[in-house]
């Protein structure tokens, strides 16, 4: 069991998602009681969107014992599945483990603090909120997150002054050394705010120093495909078009396909390059035959640049 468990994170490490998610469900098809195996197939579950399950299987791991943060990961979960009484028991786990920080993966911590804000915040409770950021150390939150945390407490309240003021200060205090996750929360603050110019020279940053590495969306593995989500889409929003064409062309040269890029690209070209737009159809229709949306559209920008298809 360990030995597939410790292969599935060699496969992570080098985005095999596929086979490290086979090593993780053999593991726990051998052994269903070990702790590191419960974990790490509910973590599995988790990422596929089955939170049921994955809830039910962390409080197993809770119960057996032998893994430190069972408990943060069974917080995580509750908090994304949000159903009744799980924001209550999310924001106790969560407050408990950001308290003591062992609880907690490395590498982690940043994330876990934004999580425990935001289940806070989601219940109203502003004050417990604002007072557990008073009281971690500086050492351990950046001037920049702890800024952006604040930022995002008072637009959760709706003081959206308060928390443009705040995300000032967020930007007065990046570097070059800021890493991708305290710019990732700042620019996703910064587009909530409606400052999409600013969000959008971050999320660029982002993806220079990640590159376009994807899978999934996890932050060590490089830019996110939700990261080029939202570059794209502060990028439509400012008129950029050539940001968005840019990105998606490195990202079809790169093999890194993101849900959503595509169409962000097809309907800049169809409105300004009907040819190109043609072509970029044609790559499609080549790997998806059967897609007779696309088909669609194809002869309509054919017809109207006077091609009889």
């Amino acid at each position: 069991v360990q030995a597939l468990l410790a292969r599935a994170q060699a496969r992570i490490a080098v985005h095999e998602i596929e086979g490290a998610g086979r090593d993780i469900e053999n593991a726990h098809s051998l052994e269903r009681e070990d702790t590191n195996g419960l974990c790490e197939y509910a973590i599995l579950l988790r990422s596929r969107g089955n939170l049921n399950s994955a809830v039910d299987i962390f409080r197993r791991a809770v119960k057996i014992g032998g893994r430190d943060d069972a408990e943060f990961h069974l917080g995580v979960t509750l908090r994304a599945r949000d159903l009744p009484g799980d924001l209550h028991e999310a924001a106790d786990i969560l407050v408990r483990s950001v308290r003591n920080p062992a609880t907690i993966p490395s590498g982690d911590y940043l994330f876990a603090v934004g999580c425990t804000v935001d289940v806070l915040s989601r219940l109203e409770r502003w004050h417990q909120a604002e007072a557990l950021l008073a009281e971690l150390p500086a050492d351990r939150i950046p001037a920049a997150a702890r800024y952006t945390l604040r930022a995002r407490l008072e637009l959760s309240r709706g003081d959206s002054a308060k928390a443009w003021r705040l995300a000032d200060d967020a930007l007065g205090e990046l570097r070059l050394e800021t890493s991708a996750d305290e710019r990732r929360n700042l620019a996703a603050l910064l587009h909530d705010l409606g400052r999409y110019s600013e969000a959008l020279v971050i999320w660029e940053s982002i993806i220079q120093i990640r590159g376009f590495a994807l899978q999934g969306d996890t932050p060590q593995m490089g830019a996110t495909a939700s990261d080029m989500r939202r570059l794209l889409e502060c990028a439509t929003r400012l008129g950029r078009n050539e940001v968005v064409l840019e990105v998606c062309r490195k990202l079809r040269t790169d093999g890194a396909l993101v849900e959503g890029a595509f169409e962000f690209e097809l309907e800049i070209l169809e409105r300004n390059d009907l040819n190109a737009a043609i072509h970029l159809l044609d790559q499609y229709l080549a790997v998806h035959h059967d897609d007779r949306i696309m088909r669609l559209r194809r002869s309509t920008a054919a017809r109207a640049i006077g091609h009889n298809e």
